[in-house]
């Protein structure tokens, strides 16, 4: 297996997102065959009959719906493009994802979308920040130790729940179980004064400018990321990207949970 780029997925908790994560890897095999596709899953399905699709299969994963910051830190990729599970490839322009970080940086990610956005935290207006449904990132110690400090740093709030630090900064309710909270402090997206801000680590958006991010720096119709992680409830003509751009378009595994929530898979 070549160890230069590849895709990382992670599929825990329930099992549609399993059925998601071997969809997805279907499609990436169709239109980035030469691109390896492994998984990051629990031990009780690693041997799962449809895992075949896969280049590689690992266990070891908690069944936590924030897997994901474990499993990150295990790619054996010198650049990994990571992939929620509940998305899909629809575009023979896959491969070039991995040209969508620049040299010399670490990491690069698309923007959420604030008008589709379940929650916020930061000043809609002004700031645009990373989402985590998708990332591209290069392997180093550093990274690796980034990784883990996000999977701790998430597992910390969700235990503590709160901090004094953060009083009269952030919604406590808007906060609460988001995997980009911590994220977006160590990316130091939201402000640089956090005991978790990682100034060392160097990130950028696909294929766009370098942060902070703002409307006087950008313009969501001259943004390229969008087609790189389609989510639904982003607009079209907003985004000024046409269906036949779009790489990665993610359906929501919702749509999974209401069609097995009887367990039926």
């Amino acid at each position: 297996m070549r160890l230069d780029q590849g895709f990382l997925l992670c599929a825990t908790n329930f099992k549609p997102y399993l059925t998601a994560a071997q969809q997805l890897a279907d499609s990436l095999k169709e239109f980035a065959p030469d691109h390896p596709v492994i998984l990051y899953t629990e031990d009780k399905w690693v041997s799962d009959s449809g895992n075949h699709i896969f280049d590689e299969v690992h266990g070891g994963m908690p069944p936590s719906n924030r897997a994901k910051l474990l499993a990150l830190q295990h790619s054996p990729f010198d650049i990994t493009c990571y992939l929620d599970s509940d998305m899909v490839c629809i575009n023979p322009k896959a491969p070039e994802i991995f040209n969508g970080i620049k040299d010399g940086y670490d990491m690069a990610w698309t923007k959420i979308r604030t008008y589709a956005a379940a929650a916020t935290w930061w000043n809609k207006p002004i700031l645009k920040v990373p989402h985590g449904g998708m990332c591209l990132y290069r392997k180093s110690e550093k990274m690796i130790s980034f990784m883990q400090q996000w999977w701790e740093n998430w597992l910390w709030k969700r235990r503590h729940d709160w901090d004094s630090r953060w009083d009269g900064k952030y919604p406590y309710w808007e906060t609460r179980g988001w995997d980009q909270f911590p994220l977006h402090l160590m990316l130091g997206v939201i402000r640089q004064d956090d005991p978790w801000y990682r100034p060392d680590i160097k990130w950028h958006w696909v294929f766009g400018g370098d942060p902070p991010c703002t409307p006087e720096t950008d313009d969501w119709n001259a943004s390229e990321d969008a087609k790189w992680n389609w989510i639904i409830g982003y607009d079209p003509e907003r985004e000024g990207v046409d269906r036949d751009e779009i790489v990665f378009h993610d359906y929501s595994c919702l749509l999974f949970k209401q069609q097995y929530q009887n367990g039926r898979i």
